[in-house]
């Protein structure tokens, strides 16, 4: 199943119109080479018909397959099963038969390279195209009897052989063919088909048989499960010659079928298909006059009555949720999801965006990449394979490697600041060279209290509250996991507890920021705060619950401060998938525990990345739980 081709290809062959004076030359069909080249047609013998179960009982045009080509097409798809793959048809428009009818004779198959896939899709891009142009050069160069192109092949990994509505769009490259070919094959199950296009197009869901010509061994190579006949039915093969010239316009061959019974089956389908459409007229002619009478009843009701408000839609009848919907991963960690359907049980297909973060198997397993240069998140998708309407989403949160010898200073750790005045803080990243010339990203809480540049130089508001305070964050780029604080208590005079706010300084400044404070300009008012202990004062995110222990199915709510304000995070849970947490913090246990009971950790992360507060909580079953009330 193929998406729908953007590009044209280049240089494709031109179609011109058929001149009035035909002088071209004949040449015999006998002459043209297949398989290795060491035969020809006219050597081939006799055919091999093959019928699935669903071929029509007359069909449009018939299909004649080389053994040398089959070989081909089933080699190349069952090479890699995992997703879809495809190629191209070379061959020839033919006759068969004395009624002349329809088929096309397939002569070689070019596989389709750089191609985008995946185990129901298959896309050819720009240079799958101009590639096939490539080879048909390098394999034929420019001799008269070049095949043309006839259709295109793909595989059905494990999926039934029809052509979805993204397989039929790729079939319209071939509109210009009076019968193009598609082949579709299932490498797992053995199976395949043909489906030739017409005047009315393709029939989808009935695949047709074809007939095999003998060119590598005697007897039938096909072992497709669903096809019959084989060597027990053979067709005798009457030659005759074909024009030379590389125009996609040029006659087509003429393959004789001469056995009376093949005349026989000939004479029986159009009899069958006259009498198909016969009956299909008086069905139809039925289903309409049938129409009419019931529009007929439902006009007469809707006068005798008002009409009916219209009915709001139902809710939908299905339901898809992948658990655990969040999940935080270091390199080269895993994480199992699982779908969660209600309403349908079809297999779901696996997907992640973008495609190269990480992998995750059919069965739901998504596994980290090895390296993670910067946080970012990873879309987890399933997909319903039978209805692609039907899906559901997760998240996974790549988290780079802390590195332990990542550190970050700041100076000062305190300081006093009046109004409108600014301050530049210094700070030092420890690391490898890059980590620290990659340095720091400064950032203030809150944020509309003041502002802070790139380096580091802070402006005080001109308004704010009583007892105001603002925090500086010194963030490292390489590991942003690493930072270091400074708290500024904002002032709104120069006089501070009957002091000057010089004289504070100088009696409160850490020895290690006394330097700091001297670099400071005149006209900048700084007072450096610290505990009663001398050592800062730094607020913390804290993670708080009135619940330590819950049973099994219970609930509580968690809730996230910091400097006692509530604070804006991220929430995760570890292990997880051992129960549910929601984006606000509500946690629910799973309905069932083991008698031992387990412990699970509610995490809080802030939305940078730069602070991050635990809880533990105790899961026991509810007798256990009874047991121990204040636990």
């Amino acid at each position: 199943m193929s998406e729908p081709l953007v590009v044209k290809p280049r240089n494709r062959i031109k179609i011109s119109a058929p001149a009035k004076t035909d002088t071209t030359e004949f040449i015999s069909l006998a002459e043209i080479p297949v398989g290795d080249g060491s035969r020809r047609i006219g050597n081939l013998g006799s055919l091999s018909i093959h019928q699935t179960s669903t071929t029509p009982r007359a069909v449009a045009c018939e299909v004649v397959l080389l053994q040398s080509v089959y070989k081909k097409v089933v080699e190349h798809l069952s090479q890699e099963t995992t997703r879809e793959h495809g190629g191209f048809l070379l061959g020839y428009e033919t006759t068969m038969g004395d009624e002349k009818k329809p088929a096309v004779l397939i002569m070689d198959a070019v596989p389709a390279k750089f191609t985008r896939g995946s185990p129901v899709q298959l896309t050819f891009t720009t240079d799958t195209w101009r590639d096939l142009d490539d080879e048909i050069s390098r394999h034929y160069g420019e001799a008269d009897r070049v095949p043309q192109r006839v259709g295109w092949y793909h595989s059905h990994p494990n999926i039934r052989i029809f052509l979805s509505h993204w397989d039929l769009d790729v079939c319209r490259t071939y509109e210009r063919r009076r019968y193009p070919v598609a082949l579709v094959v299932d490498p797992i199950q053995n199976r395949g088909g043909f489906f030739v296009g017409g005047s009315k197009g393709y029939d989808p869901h009935s695949a047709q048989g074809f007939y095999e010509a003998h060119d590598l061994e005697k007897s039938s190579i096909v072992t497709w499960k669903n096809m019959t006949g084989g060597s027990g039915v053979e067709v005798p093969l009457s030659l005759k010659a074909i024009r030379s010239g590389r125009n996609e316009n040029e006659a087509p061959l003429t393959i004789y079928r001469v056995t009376a019974e093949e005349r026989r089956t000939a004479r029986l389908r159009r009899v069958s298909a006259g009498l198909m459409g016969l009956i299909m007229a008086i069905a139809i002619g039925y289903l309409y006059v049938l129409a009419r009478t019931q529009q007929s009843e439902i006009d007469a009701l809707r006068r005798a009555r008002p009409i009916l408000p219209a009915l709001a839609p139902g809710p939908p009848t299905w339901e898809m949720t992948i658990v655990p919907p969040v999940s935080d991963l270091a390199p080269s960690q895993q994480v199992a999801f699982q779908a969660e359907r209600k309403g349908f049980d079809d297999p779901v297909w696996w997907s992640i965006d973008p495609s190269n973060a990480g992998s995750i198997s059919p069965v739901g397993v998504y596994k980290a990449p090895a390296t993670i240069a910067k946080q970012s998140t990873v879309s987890i998708k399933a997909m319903s394979v039978a209805d692609t309407t039907k899906f559901a989403s997760a998240q996974v949160r790549l988290l780079p490697p802390v590195n332990a010898d990542v550190s970050v200073d700041v100076t000062p750790a305190k300081i006093r600041l009046q109004a409108s005045k600014s301050y530049r803080f210094q700070a030092k990243v420890s690391g490898t060279w890059q980590e620290r010339k990659a340095g720091v990203k400064w950032t203030i809480s809150p944020p509309d209290r003041g502002k802070i540049g790139k380096d580091g130089v802070y402006t005080a508001p001109a308004n704010f509250p009583a007892e105001a305070s603002v925090v500086v964050s010194a963030i490292s780029v390489a590991v942003p996991t690493k930072f270091a604080e400074s708290t500024i208590a904002l002032v709104k005079d120069a006089s501070v507890d009957g002091g000057s706010a010089h004289a504070q300084a100088k009696d409160n400044v850490p020895t290690e920021s006394a330097g700091a404070l001297a670099a400071a300009s005149p006209q900048q008012t700084l007072t450096v705060l610290t505990s009663s202990s001398g050592t800062p004062v730094t607020p913390t995110l804290e993670v708080t619950s009135d619940k330590a222990t819950l049973s099994e199915g219970e609930s509580a709510r968690f809730s996230a401060t910091f400097g006692g304000a509530e604070a804006d995070v991220i929430w995760s849970l570890e292990p997880s998938g051992v129960g549910r947490l929601s984006t606000d913090g509500q946690y629910t246990a799973p309905e069932q525990l083991q008698p031992e009971g387990v412990t699970v950790t509610i995490i809080a992360r802030s939305k940078d990345a730069s602070r991050t507060a635990k809880k533990v909580i105790n899961l026991k079953p509810r007798t256990a739980a009874a047991s121990n009330p204040g636990s």
